[in-house]
């Protein structure tokens, strides 16, 4: 059963796919600038500074990379709004008494009518090629 609450997440998987998402790419982003800073700075700078830039330098760089790593696992695993509707949707019609039970009657009733319909079309251009 599909409850109103289930309906309102269902609903915001886009936004938070869209969150997760733009939060990867700032995170990788700025793990890559303070990455590429982090390098230049060793080059340049003297020991005492980079002694004292080294521990902000990681804490910074390895909370950006678990965040990055984090938002981005996440993502992959947050189905879209399309995918979880289908999800839930697809086996409650799948499974109901209508798909089981009346559905095939109905389908093999069309079937046998189109049948013969195209059994008639195929003996009516017959006879007018034979004409």
């Amino acid at each position: 059963m599909i409850t109103e609450n289930m309906i309102y997440w269902i609903t915001r998987l886009d936004a938070i796919c869209m969150y997760l998402s733009i939060m990867s790419i700032i995170s990788g982003v700025l793990f890559i600038l303070i990455t590429i800073g982090y390098v230049c700075s060793l080059s340049i700078a003297s020991e005492e500074i980079e002694k004292e830039n080294i521990g902000k330098s990681k804490k910074i760089w390895t909370y950006t990379l678990i965040i990055f790593l984090s938002s981005f696992t996440i993502l992959i695993f947050i189905p879209t709004t399309k995918e979880m509707a289908t999800i839930k949707i697809l086996p409650m019609v799948a499974n109901s008494e209508f798909v089981q039970n009346k559905l095939p009657k109905e389908t093999e009733e069309l079937y046998n009518i189109a049948k013969e319909y195209f059994k008639e079309q195929f003996n009516k251009n017959k006879t007018q090629e034979k004409k």
